[in-house]
């Protein structure tokens, strides 16, 4: 079996939200510093950007939890969570649901890394995906 590459997929999930419209003029460019954050994860941890300095982080902005797209996208990093581990990068996964809802979907579909809860949308709108 085939297994796509970490890269393959960072650009799969810049090009579906290209697609599906949503804005991302205000995306930090090529050289800037990422936008900090400080969110919660589906276990009610807080996480802040800095905590994965000296890594690479596979940061990903997706709509909602268990919607149909979302969960293609979500399981199709699960399904590659090793090619990750192989290139020494973490996977972030930021929506706009709540904690409860994250730790839910992670659950049902077995997702083993974070997903960071962004209920007010400060950090979808910092990224320029909201």
């Amino acid at each position: 079996m085939h297994t796509p590459a970490p890269r393959r997929f960072l650009a799969t999930a810049v090009a579906l939200l290209a697609l599906t419209g949503i804005a991302v003029a205000a995306t930090p460019s090529v050289g800037e510093p990422a936008p900090a954050f400080k969110l919660q994860d589906q276990d009610g941890k807080w996480h802040s950007l800095s905590d994965y300095k000296g890594k690479w982080v596979a940061l990903y902005f997706y709509p909602k939890d268990d919607t149909p797209g979302c969960t293609t996208q979500a399981c199709g990093f699960r399904d590659n969570v090793f090619a990750f581990d192989k290139a020494g990068a973490v996977i972030v996964g930021v929506s706009v649901d709540d904690v409860a809802s994250h730790k839910e979907f992670a659950k049902k579909h077995g997702l083993p890394f974070t997903l960071l809860a962004d209920a007010d949308k400060a950090v979808a709108k910092q990224y320029g995906v909201l």
